[in-house]
């Protein structure tokens, strides 16, 4: 068999937080990596800034930051740069295509070499005579912009005085709040180029690598033979909702061998110890606020500590069982709400939609621009990435079975790239009425027909995210592989992957056994 030689990758910046963002990229994807700039053969070294001196045999991928960092970029290696907006579409696969909005810089000189682009955007460079390759794309600003700039969705001044009010914003009836957003709304377009730029970055960066150095390894998503995850996720806001919605639903779940999670708010109508008994076998209890009126992310740090604590101590109380997970009513989000999470006690949060067309917060689209969980002050955020059923049907206007369809259409996007289907669906609207409930059901059998698809409960999800963050792979100079970050049950069911090309039909895979890579099983943190 052919010996593989896998390239010893090294990441780099001159500022702290740059780095940080890289090493989120390098993590994502589980490959093996190095913080320690040293040379020597069949070495790649991403950076954001030109390194001088390097070996001849030592290659660089230049990520520039921000426009002065590519003219810097552009000086030193004496070629032009100029800018643009534009739209990118690269291949994740032969099927499915990534896609990304952003500014491109593009490189230009007479030794230039365009390696990987969409016909119309050169997005990495060769400059010939060198191992230098040039990125057009600012990675780290732009991961940063769509992940951590959409975590924060910021109330708009219509949403600050409505919750001035003396009533709550629900004593206003639910289609009447549904019908002042439908104006605006952009629910009926196309959302495949909405729901995941963070995943086209994310393929820039490891194409990057395999196009620049040869083939690299890493680990898949999920369990050995899975190819996405589902999770199927209740928001239960009335006592109706729990009375008649919740037992349609989970009749159908049921029936279909499907375990969900249901977000409950603590203190918003009367709870009994009995009404979580009966949800108890039909999957796991989330936190859904205290009294679901909208004005927990008004709070400050302290006050959403306090309130949250108080939603988690009810329901656990109530339950008689850990609540670990969270959603906030309205699906609002920010960076101080998951540390307000994290310091109440919460694990795992699924506020945050991969994006959604109308937030009624901040009366904007709205969403972190991506599929897969990450993990944020300790807390597992777990995006809501398909549209609810709320904006579906009573902000958008479809009728249940155009939103079943739509719903299909989007989750086929999320499971050809090896994403997380997130449903969410309320007992409190039309999905959980006895006229649609074939809707649903036809729906959930559809979404689980693929043999590559996982349902899991959004907390069983988080504790998977959790362990593969821990997990990771060691390369020795012999060849070998150490996986390490858990027992070896659990390191075993990982999936290491060898990608060994990138084209216009995507990223080519291989099982790295079939290349003769020995793999040793060790237990250990990362070092």
């Amino acid at each position: 068999m052919e010996t593989v030689v896998l390239p010893r990758i090294v990441l780099a910046s001159e500022r702290a937080d740059s780095l940080a963002l890289l090493r989120e990229y390098a993590d994502f994807w589980k490959v093996p990596y190095s913080l320690e700039v040293t040379t020597g053969e069949n070495t790649v070294i991403v950076s954001t800034d030109p390194l001088p001196n390097l070996d001849d045999d030592v290659t660089v991928v230049i990520s520039s930051l921000e426009e002065g960092g590519f003219r810097r970029t552009a000086d030193t290696l004496g070629v032009s740069v100029s800018s643009r907006n534009t739209s990118i579409r690269l291949p994740y696969s032969r099927d499915v295509k990534t896609f990304l909005d952003t500014t491109l810089y593009e490189f230009s000189g007479t030794k230039l070499e365009g390696v990987i682009h969409d016909g119309d955007n050169t997005v990495l460079s060769h400059l010939e005579g060198t191992n230098c390759f040039l990125l057009s794309v600012d990675l780290v600003s732009d991961y940063r912009r769509l992940l951590y700039g959409g975590l924060e969705d910021p109330p708009s001044l219509r949403f600050r005085l409505a919750t001035k009010l003396p009533l709550s914003y629900n004593t206003i009836p639910s289609f009447i709040r549904s019908r002042s957003f439908r104006s605006t709304t952009t629910a009926n377009e196309p959302m495949e180029e909405k729901l995941g730029p963070v995943e086209c970055l994310r393929t820039i960066f490891l194409s990057s690598l395999v196009v620049s150095s040869g083939p690299v390894l890493r680990l898949g998503f999920w369990k050995r033979g899975i190819s996405h995850v589902l999770t199927v996720s209740h928001d239960v806001e009335t006592r109706r909702g729990l009375d008649v919605g919740w037992p349609n639903l989970a009749r159908i779940e049921r029936a279909e061998g499907i375990r969900a999670t249901w977000n409950v708010p603590s203190n918003r109508y009367p709870l009994s110890a009995s009404d979580f008994n009966h949800m108890a076998p039909d999957g796991e209890i989330g936190g859904h606020d205290t009294r679901h009126d909208g004005r927990l992310i008004l709070l400050g740090l302290e006050d959403k500590v306090r309130r949250l604590r108080l939603c988690k101590s009810r329901l656990e109380q109530l339950s008689m069982g850990e609540v670990r997970g969270f959603r906030s009513p309205l699906l609002q989000h920010g960076r101080e709400l998951i540390q307000a999470l994290a310091e109440a006690g919460f694990r795992f949060d699924s506020s945050a939609p991969s994006w959604e067309p109308l937030s009624p917060t901040s009366l904007h689209s709205h969403g972190v621009g991506t599929v897969f969980p990450f993990k944020i002050d300790g807390v597992v955020e777990i995006p809501v990435s398909l549209p609810q059923d709320h904006q579906l049907v009573r902000v958008a206007g479809m009728t249940p079975g155009e939103a079943a369809g739509r719903l299909l259409a989007l989750s086929n996007w999320v499971a050809s790239i090896g994403g997380v289907c997130v449903l969410l669906v309320h007992p409190d609207y039309e999905f959980a009425q006895p006229k649609y409930l074939q809707e649903y059901q036809k729906l959930l059998h559809l979404l689980t027909q693929n043999p590559g698809c996982q349902v899991m409960t959004l907390g069983e999800l988080a504790d998977w995210w959790d362990f593969r963050n821990r997990a990771h792979l060691v390369t020795r100079t012999n060849g070998s592989l150490e996986l390490r970050g858990g027992s070896v049950e659990q390191l075993q069911q990982l999936t290491p992957q060898l990608v060994t090309g990138y084209g216009r039909d995507g990223f080519k895979i291989e099982a790295p056994t079939a290349l003769s890579i020995s793999y040793n099983v060790t237990y250990g943190d990362k070092s």
